[in-house]
């Protein structure tokens, strides 16, 4: 619970101080506030049968309302971040999975970052990631819920990804349709934890305050200028000794070490090479139950991509084992991790490590990048 505490704090944090330094310009005379935007969205979809352990309970089609609100960064400072115009925000979602005697209902706040990909008078294509943290109303119970492995806390962390088409009616009012890709999991704090993922379409509504024409502005062509750069950071989190037991108590930590160096290929994408070290004191103490080869150093080596917004950078990589860590772990996992530039050079951050459809654990990190 502590875990979920800090990681609640650090979204707040990464919300709303764009909004106070967005407070702090509007002040001025010459330079007017952003644009605000208000809006709803519905969404319906399916749900992923990731393995044969969620088929019997991924037949439901979940629907779900969104209540949001954002900011366009359209100021000078905010285009020279990412070569581009880009909303910061918060939704507010309500989810029906349709099946409320085993799934229930899911409330989430979600922290966003919305880059548009391409825009023009009225018609834009945008690009959004988020993180939150949500409520499940009906979870994982040995006794009276047995069947929904899909998470077995109440507070869990929802993940989305989202490519939109919006289009302006008029000054005021702007309505656009959604793909998304949804995942809520509790990141392995509590078994069972298998994750549920599913896709949406949404039609959506927004109400526009401030509204002003978005300036021409050049993009940057040259992008051979580009350095190498190279980073480096500190993880932990905390692991149950148990992956089978409805058992929150008996948690262990894990801290690790993680570096490796990334290329911009052009203002806002970069790929990425890299390696992580971990200590993981649950593997130690199942090697002492079970006897089974659990490995308490585990060494991987990385490969992704970056999407660089300012501020904001949302990676994903793929991991390679150098030794299995565990009796049955697959040799690949995925690693998606959304940092926040506190400084020039320090950073902070939220990752999610998953093999497959299935996360493992989420941790909490800080970094240097040079």
């Amino acid at each position: 619970m502590k875990m979920i505490k800090f990681i609640t704090v650090l979204i707040s944090l990464i919300a709303f101080q764009p909004a106070v330094w967005g407070q702090q310009d509007s002040v001025r005379k010459d330079n007017p506030r952003d644009p605000l935007y208000i809006g709803i969205k519905y969404q319906y979809g399916y749900i992923i049968a990731h393995s044969s352990e969620v088929k019997s309970i991924s037949t439901s089609t979940p629907w779900g309302l969104n209540a949001e609100i954002s900011q366009l960064k359209i100021k000078d400072k905010s285009w020279q971040n990412c070569n581009c115009y880009s909303k910061v925000g918060l939704a507010f979602s309500y989810t029906n999975f349709g099946n409320a005697p085993v799934l229930g209902n899911a409330y989430s706040l979600i922290f966003f970052f919305e880059p548009l990909l391409s825009y023009r008078k009225r018609l834009h294509f945008t690009l959004r990631s988020g993180i939150g943290i949500a409520y499940m109303n009906k979870i994982f119970d040995e006794i009276e819920n047995p069947t929904n492995v899909f998470y077995s806390t109440s507070f869990s962390f929802p993940l989305l990804l989202n490519l939109g088409i919006n289009y302006k009616v008029n000054p005021q009012w702007n309505i656009n349709l959604s793909v998304f890709y949804n995942h809520i999991s509790n990141g392995g704090i509590r078994q069972p934890n298998k994750g549920i993922n599913y896709p949406t379409v949404a039609l959506g509504l927004d109400y526009i305050l401030f509204d002003r024409p978005l300036p021409v502005r050049n993009k940057i062509k040259d992008q051979t200028k580009f350095p190498w750069q190279y980073y480096a950071g500190v993880f932990g989190t905390t692991r149950s000794v148990s992956d089978t037991l409805n058992d929150e108590g008996n948690r262990k930590l894990t801290i690790g070490l993680n570096g490796g160096v990334f290329k911009r290929l052009g203002k806002i994408y970069a790929f990425n090479l890299g390696a992580e070290a971990s200590y993981d004191t649950s593997h130690k103490e199942k090697r002492r139950l079970t006897g089974e080869n659990y490995k308490t150093y585990i060494f991987s080596l990385m490969a992704g991509n970056n999407l660089l917004f300012g501020r904001y950078q949302f990676s994903q990589q793929f991991g390679f084992y150098l030794a299995r860590p565990a009796p049955g772990n697959p040799p690949i996992f995925q690693r998606y991790a959304l940092d926040y530039r506190l400084y020039k050079s320090l950073k902070i951050g939220i990752s999610l490590k998953a093999h497959g459809h299935v996360a493992q654990n989420i941790d909490v990190r800080m970094g240097i990048v040079f």
